[in-house]
């Protein structure tokens, strides 16, 4: 019998998603190897997360990333 999948649990803020994008802000993810990194890009500047991430953690990072930057800027 395969086992069953995890399903993971992602708090998301659609308007903090809205306000990152209306703002010029792309976040999106880069694969290191098995891992993950969150990029951020505004503009020319592009800043990298510093830690990596599993598959099961980078849905719920790229939520937390546009919480911060909407908090950030607003």
């Amino acid at each position: 019998m395969p086992k069953a999948k995890k399903k993971v649990i992602v708090k998301s803020n659609h308007e903090a998603q809205r306000w990152c994008f209306n703002n010029g802000y792309k976040i999106y993810v880069v694969p290191v190897g098995d891992r993950f990194k969150v990029e951020i890009k505004l503009g020319n500047k592009v800043k990298q997360s510093q830690g990596e991430f599993t598959k099961a953690q980078i849905e719920q990072k790229i939520w937390d990333t546009y919480e911060y930057y909407y908090e950030q800027g607003k």
